[in-house]
């Protein structure tokens, strides 16, 4: 898949449900994710406090509550993908020590 900022125009792909059988939610903080999710058919679970997509973001209502309580519940989700934007804001900062001791 190549993913275009901009490109206006959906692409006709079989969802995630389709592809592997199973029901899928994400959490994540940024437009160009959700906008995958979206194309593949994923729910976007917005109601998580203190996601930012920033290094402050709260990780742990994101990852470890949010999720959890989403799996829990379930509601049919059988998968769930949860992105943390400021793993890769690290990268892209070639910060290291962030990436993998303070994230």
């Amino acid at each position: 898949m190549l993913t275009l900022r901009g490109a206006g125009v959906i692409s006709e792909v079989p969802s995630f449900q389709e592809k592997h059988g199973l029901k899928p939610f994400m959490i994540a903080p940024t437009a160009i994710i959700r906008g995958v999710g979206k194309i593949f058919g994923f729910e976007l679970l917005d109601d998580v406090t203190g996601m930012t997509g920033f290094y402050d973001s709260n990780l742990d209502g994101k990852m470890v509550r949010a999720a959890n309580e989403f799996m829990e519940n379930r509601n049919g989700f059988e998968f769930g993908f949860v992105h943390i934007k400021a793993v890769d804001d690290a990268g892209h900062d070639k910060d290291s020590d962030m990436k993998v001791t303070q994230l």
